[in-house]
């Protein structure tokens, strides 16, 4: 009961208006890193994108999924999505090593 209380509260504090801005900056090059390297096609001045991603080509490659899928709100949603699985593991990992206590304290921190 307590994790799903903290799972709706790190959903809500996320997931309050997608579209509150214009794509930022990060946003949208990880989107533009998604979209080439789905495609194959890299272009100058980024056509080296591990110079940028150091190897780790999952988030833009979701990220660019996540764009044609949704739009900006569907990256967002998704990075949303994927915070919340990071709150519920933050939850099993302090459940695991501490009291019941430190736990809420834990997740909330992680808000």
């Amino acid at each position: 009961m307590l994790l799903a209380g903290i799972l709706a509260i790190a959903w809500i504090v996320r997931a309050r208006d997608f579209n509150f801005a214009t794509a930022y900056m990060d946003e949208s090059l990880y989107i533009d890193y998604g979209r080439m390297f789905l495609a194959r096609d890299y272009q100058w001045p980024l056509d080296h994108p591990l110079r940028w991603t150091w190897g780790w080509y999952l988030w833009p490659a979701m990220s660019a999924w996540a764009d044609r899928v949704g739009g900006i709100a569907g990256v967002r949603t998704l990075a949303a999505g994927l915070g919340v699985v990071s709150v519920g593991a933050m939850y099993g990992f302090a459940r695991r090593l501490f009291s019941s206590a430190h736990i809420l304290g834990m997740t909330i921190q992680d808000q």
